[in-house]
């Protein structure tokens, strides 16, 4: 369950520029915060989440792969 940090950072989301999503899920996924990743995969283009899975994969990371094939399949 997502902690009151989480769901914070999920409001504000609403509010970022797609460049700041961008660098925010970078910082996710290299700090493995799947969690926190997977709340911003909705606010991500579709292209950007294809790039995203095709990482994923590529580097193993299957909690981030997963995620990632689920909002896109």
């Amino acid at each position: 369950m997502p902690d009151g940090k989480t769901n914070f950072f999920s409001a504000f989301l609403n509010y970022m520029q797609p460049n700041m999503i961008k660098q925010y899920a970078k910082k996710y996924y290299v700090a493995n915060d799947v969690t926190r990743f997977a709340v911003m995969i909705p606010y991500m283009a579709e292209k950007e989440q294809q790039d995203w899975l095709k990482k994923a994969k590529a580097d193993k990371k299957n909690s981030f792969f997963t995620v990632l094939s689920d909002n896109l399949f």
